[in-house]
């Protein structure tokens, strides 16, 4: 790949560092304008290629982020870096791994997009002791530890301008109680919280960290019982908004359809919606 130069950003699961080659005022700029077509998680990695912003790839299938990687450096004519990492099984000795693997860049952006859920409908004894673990680790542990590694490398290169950290929670189980999603909202409520707070220590030091909330997204992982339902955001829509928001909001839903659910959802002291009826 050679030497990047510029900003990075860092895409985590796809994870994503972002190098910049023109200035990374141009991230905000890019909501409203620009998504990915491709309705997956690229979509991050897509908008930001698009302004020529250079890409590191974190994630377990190095087939596929390697294929990723390809495709959206032909496209933009940009530099990427792939690192093969399970972020679920991230101990310290990684956290070490990471900074020696990310040190020379100059890392604009941080998006902790891991995640992962067992399905709707499972109570707490239902599925395997892996499973929960799984979800434990990858959507809550994996964010702490991948941020720990990154945040010291943006705080040592901020030199004046502004990092951006966007840690991707849901809205199922981030704004209410999910029975039914138990494990999967907990940990999405644990990531919104430690969003909010992050932003708060570090935005002194020039870091900006947003809790993005997105609802019901048309993509590959969406739940089933989710299709046709009007509400449901495609992801170019949803990822341009928190994009726009960057800098300007440390907690957005990213699209009107996910607000409209966001406040339905406030009011409600739980949601039942997962809950099997037998």
């Amino acid at each position: 790949m050679g030497r990047f130069s510029g900003k990075s950003v860092c895409y985590v699961r796809f994870g994503c560092a972002v190098e910049s080659r023109s200035g990374f005022k141009k991230i905000r700029r890019m909501g409203g304008r620009y998504g990915s077509k491709r309705r997956d998680r690229k979509g991050i990695c897509d908008s930001v290629g698009r302004k020529g912003l250079n890409v590191v790839l974190i994630a377990r299938n190095l087939d596929k982020t390697e294929a990723v990687a390809r495709d959206i450096s032909t496209r933009f004519n940009i530099q990427t870096k792939v690192i093969s990492l399970d972020i679920g099984k991230m101990g310290p000795e990684n956290v070490h791994q990471m900074r020696n693997e990310l040190q020379n860049l100059n890392i604009a952006l941080l998006v902790n997009n891991a995640g992962t859920a067992a399905g709707v409908g499972n109570f707490l004894t239902t599925g395997s002791d892996e499973d929960v673990a799984g979800i434990v680790n990858l959507n809550a542990r994996g964010v702490v530890m991948i941020s720990r590694a990154v945040l010291p490398l943006m705080i040592a290169k901020k030199k004046g301008e502004k990092r951006y950290v966007i840690n991707v929670g849901a809205i199922f189980g981030g704004v209410n109680p999910s029975p039914g999603l138990t494990v999967y909202g907990a940990t999405k409520a644990f990531l919104d919280s430690f969003s909010i707070a992050l932003h708060h220590e570090y935005k002194d030091q020039g870091i900006f960290v947003q809790s993005y909330i997105p609802g019901a997204t048309k993509t590959s992982l969406m739940f089933k019982e989710l299709e046709g339902h009007p509400l449901v955001a495609m992801p170019e829509q949803a990822v341009a908004g928190a994009l726009a928001h960057l800098g300007l909001r440390s907690r957005t839903y990213g699209h009107w359809k996910t607000a409209l659910c966001g406040w339905y959802h406030s009011w409600k002291n739980v949601n039942e919606a997962y809950i099997p009826h037998v």
